[in-house]
């Protein structure tokens, strides 16, 4: 049975486990979405159509214990899924990580986080829990060495360490929420209260600088209120929605702070006027 959920107005967030919660294990099929993990015959086999760079590159097998190849099989885009990792050392301890992988507002083409379409049928991704990157953004890269260097950085990460001495990782789709708003999965709770709390956040900053503006507040107000919200994002919290709302609002702020500082108030008033008239989305859970 459906049912509705109501969001107004989505975002990263590491450490989260569904398993340790107790709710249903994640799956490798979602939603028209395929996940294929590096023990698969078909990893090698996708690797190398969708992304030859990465496959050629000496330091992946660093990073490759941790890392999955998502396919859009289907024939409905997705906006957002979420993805979990268990990591099984000698002794029997589980480690867990999730990442959401989504499109971040990043520029004022892009104001809303979830906006955008993450993964349309027919395309791929490499996922792992620090990064994702897409066939289409990783084919044209100019410079193997860049790359080569990219993959290094990550491989020296406590988490790829850990599983590169691990006895087992296995990896799952937690949720996706398609193009259709349909959001589908055994833990649709944490994405989309992500992409609700994430989507205020982004609305809210928008409402707020347009109230400044209206105000005639001067440079040195508008420039002290955003650094304030961007100082938010490293404000410890166990609240994963709080978490999530002001990572996404610093973010936000951030990015009008840029545009304000290159391009002035009436550049600023455009965005914060996109973020504070986006309609309403509905969800429906199935």
């Amino acid at each position: 049975m459906s049912s509705i959920l109501s969001t107004s107005f989505f975002f990263f967030f590491m450490g989260y486990s569904s398993l340790l919660l107790g709710q249903a294990p994640p799956v490798q099929a979602l939603k028209g979405l395929t996940l294929i993990e590096p023990a698969s015959p078909a990893f090698a086999e996708n690797l190398a159509i969708f992304f030859p760079k990465v496959a050629s590159t000496p330091s992946f097998n660093q990073i490759e214990p941790l890392s999955v190849i998502v396919l859009n099989t289907g024939t409905v885009s997705a906006r957002a899924y979420s993805i979990i990792w268990s990591i099984r050392d000698s002794s029997g301890q589980v480690t867990a990580s999730n990442r959401v992988v989504v499109k971040h507002a990043f520029s004022n083409q892009l104001p809303l986080t979830g906006r955008q379409i993450m993964i349309a049928p027919g395309e791929a991704q490499l996922v792992t829990p620090i990064f994702d990157w897409s066939s289409n953004s990783i084919r044209p890269h100019p410079d193997p060495n860049l790359l080569s260097s990219a993959l290094g950085g990550f491989a020296g990460l406590p988490l790829f360490v850990s599983a590169r001495s691990a006895a087992s990782v296995q990896a799952g789709f937690d949720a996706v929420i398609g193009d259709d708003n349909i959001v589908m999965g055994p833990d649709i709770l944490h994405l989309s209260s992500s992409y609700l709390a994430a989507r205020n956040a982004e609305h809210n900053e928008g409402v707020k600088v347009i109230k400044l503006l209206n105000a005639e507040a001067n440079s040195q107000q508008i420039v002290s209120t955003l650094q304030a919200d961007i100082r938010q994002e490293f404000t410890p919290t166990q609240d994963v929605d709080k978490s999530a709302y002001s990572r996404a609002k610093a973010q936000e702020a951030s990015l009008m702070l840029a545009i304000y500082q290159a391009k002035g108030s009436a550049a600023l008033k455009t965005l914060a006027l996109s973020l504070a008239n986006v309609k309403r989305i509905f969800l429906t859970k199935q």
